[in-house]
């Protein structure tokens, strides 16, 4: 078991405490976690448990919203789509890249504003 296995466990038990110099260590023992598999003396935090579940969701949901380079390309067909409109050639393209342009630039917004 290696010693991120380890705090997988010690970061949701009761007996955890901070060492500047060690990191996380064990509050009965003073040490470093050295146990495989359980820990003989895990007593488990219900609120640290709550706590790493929130901080997991919120990265989650960060990381589904759409980034700022969706906006950009969303500007960039309406951008496109206009123009090709204008010249008069593929007119039907000009469209789709407007329409396509104009959803991704409401579905960015729209993400950011219900988070």
């Amino acid at each position: 078991m290696n010693r991120e296995d380890q705090l997988a466990f010690c970061k949701v038990c009761k007996n955890r405490e901070l060492d500047l110099k060690q990191g996380l260590v064990c509050r009965l023992t003073k040490q470093p976690a050295d146990f495989e598999g359980e820990c003989p003396n895990f007593d488990k935090d219900s609120e640290a448990i709550s706590r790493e579940k929130k901080t997991i969701q919120v990265e989650t949901d960060e990381k589904s919203k759409p980034g700022v380079g969706s906006l950009i390309i969303g500007i960039l067909l309406i951008i496109r789509g206009g123009m090709r409109i204008a010249q008069g050639s593929a007119t039907v393209f000009g469209v789709i890249m407007l329409v396509v342009g104009i959803g991704s630039v409401i579905y960015y917004a729209n993400s950011r504003s219900s988070g």
